[in-house]
């Protein structure tokens, strides 16, 4: 059986997401997951199903790992770069015109 309640209450969104609960609010709304009201009073109140909150959190982790990222990017070549002090000196003292 599952170590989490089937309900979560909204203290316990950031524990299990691991983020604020401000955020974790804003990313169950963004994906459409709307909390059961439990009604007023103490005890009571929003809770959201465990599972959909698990499921929130693979879409993401699944939408992260779809991004591909560039690993060790080579510096593109500025306007000092690939210069020699000589090409430098000219282009400060407008030696030379540019191309």
């Amino acid at each position: 059986m599952s170590q989490y309640p089937l309900f979560l209450r909204t203290r316990e969104l950031k524990n299990i997401l691991g983020i604020s609960e401000t955020r974790a609010l804003e990313l169950l709304r963004e994906h459409g997951i709307k909390p059961v009201d439990m009604g007023r009073g103490r005890s009571n109140g929003l809770r959201w199903r465990t599972t959909s909150v698990i499921q929130l959190a693979d879409t993401l982790h699944a939408e992260a790992q779809a991004i591909s990222r560039q690993i060790g990017r080579k510096a593109m070549p500025g306007p000092i770069r690939g210069k020699s002090a000589a090409d430098l000196y000219a282009e400060f003292n407008r030696e030379h015109t540019l191309q």
